[in-house]
């Protein structure tokens, strides 16, 4: 009776970590993928920021009805604050890819 208590603990033992293996490959696969989804993102969405917030400025500091409300100067400085973070993003995104075209 002992031998078979022993027998279905160790394949008890075989099948929880046989699975603890599946879980943790499926989490790291997850990961990466989610990573490659931000990473690949920001790609697009930072350029596409900074040209917006381009367009935005001109259009308030080009607009003669803008350049004198509170809502005009609002949005100007609302453009230039989102384009210097969007900048910092960009320096960081760089950061984060090595030489080899693949990111860290």
């Amino acid at each position: 009776m002992n031998s078979t208590t022993e027998t279905m603990t160790s394949a008890s033992d075989v099948n929880t970590s046989s699975i603890s293996s599946n879980v943790s490959d499926y989490v790291r696969s997850t990961k990466k993928t989610v990573s490659d989804c931000y990473f690949y993102s920001m790609g697009a969405i930072i350029p596409t920021g900074l040209l917006c917030n381009a367009f935005c400025i001109t259009v308030c500091a080009v607009s003669h009805g803008l350049r004198r409300t509170t809502t005009g100067h609002y949005l100007m400085a609302l453009a230039v604050a989102d384009s210097l973070f969007l900048v910092g993003d960009l320096i960081r995104w760089m950061n984060s890819a090595d030489l080899s075209g693949h990111y860290r």
